[in-house]
């Protein structure tokens, strides 16, 4: 079973996850289920160097995942924390129904942006951060946000980060003792309805398994139909002549 989380909680910081990969290259010895939560962040940024948005009263939290030689691939952890969010999040609102994981790392309510997750890896240890839009959603000039008091869901943030904490480590321990692979359909359940049309714009650059907000320059869209996950975490596309793709990184939105 794994230890009860510590919730080591600060007032402004320029981003959790640089300060834990801080903390890594100084040679501090990571702490598995040890949060570090902040009140305000300055410098957050997200999937492809984009800007996380601070927004005062929302979650915004970072823990380190130490690699064991058994464990799965670490880019699956991504949809594994995906799993945990979404749980969370679910036990915090009236209503699940609204609720879907947008591969490869974000939670929508009905279409709008409610959570992502940023993974970076530093040698044997994942440093896992994740945000949830608690009290106020960021406007954005490309896609819907929605925040969970809105959607009846509360505004404790400290309950929230127990509640998220939790949830990691109980996904993370079926991760290790099980494989992604058996958690596939756990993501699909919580993810889009098989045959969904999407769209999906690939990053010309190096794809890391990660969430932020906001476009990306160099990019390329190609459109198929949503066919899965595959064991190693990638996105399954059927494409117009019957093929399956595998993507490994890039960003989806639904199509017409």
């Amino acid at each position: 079973m794994a230890a009860a989380p510590v919730l080591e909680i600060v007032g402004s910081i320029g981003s959790t996850n640089a300060e834990m990969l801080d903390r890594l290259r100084s040679a501090e010895q990571p702490v598995e289920n040890h949060w570090l939560i902040a009140d305000r962040q300055t410098a957050g940024r997200g999937r492809l160097g984009r800007e996380w948005h601070d927004g005062a009263g929302n979650f915004m939290g970072s823990t380190a995942i130490v690699r064991e030689p058994a464990d799965p691939p670490m880019q699956t952890l991504a949809l594994v924390v995906g799993i945990a969010v979404f749980d969370a999040v679910a036990s915090l609102v009236p209503c699940s129904d609204g609720l879907a994981l947008k591969w490869p790392n974000d939670l929508h309510w009905r279409g709008a942006k409610l959570a992502g997750i940023l993974v970076q890896a530093s040698d044997n240890v994942a440093i896992v951060g994740v945000g949830i839009n608690l009290r106020t959603a960021p406007s954005l000039p490309d896609r819907r946000t929605a925040a969970l008091v809105e959607i009846g869901g509360t505004g404790d943030r400290d309950l929230v980060a127990r509640t998220v904490a939790v949830q990691v480590a109980r996904q993370v321990l079926v991760w290790r003792r099980s494989g992604f692979a058996a958690m596939t359909d756990a993501w699909l359940e919580r993810g889009p309805a098989a045959q969904t049309p999407i769209i999906v714009s690939e990053a010309s650059g190096n794809g890391v398994v990660s969430a932020g907000t906001g476009t990306s320059a160099g990019t390329t869209g190609t459109t198929g139909l949503f066919h899965g996950v595959a064991p190693d975490g990638a996105l399954l596309l059927q494409m117009p002549d019957g093929t399956v793709r595998a993507v490994h990184s890039g960003e989806i939105e639904e199509g017409r």
